[in-house]
């Protein structure tokens, strides 16, 4: 069964079809990261989640996460380097979105 992601955020269209070219089974909902107790209520049916700014990724959240293996977050901090000549294959973006989730803040159950 392939991963089910949700992108809670808005995100290009271009973006979003980078998931399903990889097979990712993809929800975009661009407005739910504005609505914590709803994204709280949807959060346990995904096993990845894409964010942006809007969407904050709180230990209540986490906690109703049951099936979430992810947190995956998208920065404006390279739009320069992009806007120059294409997106830029880097690491640091993506290190820093997994060190952010990776010490979680506190109280929170790990599991």
């Amino acid at each position: 069964m392939a991963p089910k992601v949700l992108i809670s955020d808005s995100l290009s269209e271009a973006a979003v079809q980078i998931f399903r070219d990889r097979g990712i089974d993809v929800d975009f909902e661009p407005t739910l990261g504005k609505d914590k107790e709803k994204l709280a209520e949807v959060i346990g049916n995904y096993d990845g989640l894409a964010i942006r700014s809007a969407t904050k990724a709180t230990a209540a959240l986490i906690e109703k996460a049951d099936n979430l293996k992810v947190i995956g977050r998208r920065r404006n901090r390279h739009r320069q380097r992009r806007q120059r000549g294409g997106i830029e294959e880097g690491r640091d973006r993506n290190e820093h979105a997994v060190r952010q989730h990776d010490h979680p803040p506190p109280n929170t159950r790990l599991r």
